[in-house]
């Protein structure tokens, strides 16, 4: 139990500056990340095909029933959103780690701790960004059916190809965020055998 909190509560992992250096190098890694995510989505929400509109049926199956037709701008528009706000929360929370590390107020942790809701955040965008890029709509209006893959009246073809990055972005970030948490989880669990160690070689003498 004692080896979890050290691995996971913010407080231990940074209790007599043991895994001071691996908590600053993992989150100024994820933060550099999170603030790309960011500012990429905040371009593609804000600065391309704004205007654009398109939609299409659910299967492509039956193109006469407009009124059941998806709009599928404001899904692209909605997972463009919702990445942007995963972005900034997640920047927010590696600021409170690095303002821990500086200040050592339990503010800080305390409100580290609560953002980590923010995964069940980040959770549903990747499977909302799944669904809604690679279903049927979202193949269509992104151009993917398209002789040119360029920017095209009626289309989304920039945010298409922005959503297949950032599906590109989850998986391979992922892997290696993943391996970086292995490596500071290894270095942190030999460094907390070495404190063990030493305290009972201490208490023995």
């Amino acid at each position: 139990m004692e080896y979890l909190l050290y691995g996971i509560s913010l407080p231990h992992r940074l209790a007599n500056n043991v895994q001071k250096d691996l908590v600053f190098k993992q989150f100024f890694i994820q933060l550099l990340s999170s603030i790309a995510v960011t500012v990429a989505t905040a371009t593609y929400l804000w600065g391309y095909e704004t205007e654009n509109k398109c939609e299409a049926p659910f299967d492509g199956a039956d193109w006469n029933r407009r009124s059941e037709y998806i709009d599928v701008a404001k899904r692209f528009r909605d997972i463009l959103k919702i990445w942007f706000v995963f972005g900034l929360i997640d920047c927010l929370r590696c600021g409170l780690v690095f303002a821990y590390i500086l200040y050592d107020k339990a503010i800080y942790a305390i409100g580290y701790h609560v953002l980590t809701l923010n995964d069940i955040l980040g959770l549903a965008a990747v499977l909302i960004l799944h669904v809604y890029r690679f279903q049927f709509t979202g193949k269509w209006c992104s151009g993917d059916f398209l002789p040119e893959s360029k920017a095209t009246e009626g289309f989304l073809v920039e945010r298409g190809k922005f959503l297949v990055g950032l599906v590109i972005y989850v998986w391979v970030g992922g892997f290696v965020m993943a391996c970086v948490y292995s490596c500071v989880m290894v270095a942190a669990y030999r460094r907390y055998a070495d404190k063990q160690n030493a305290s009972q070689i201490q208490y023995k003498v």
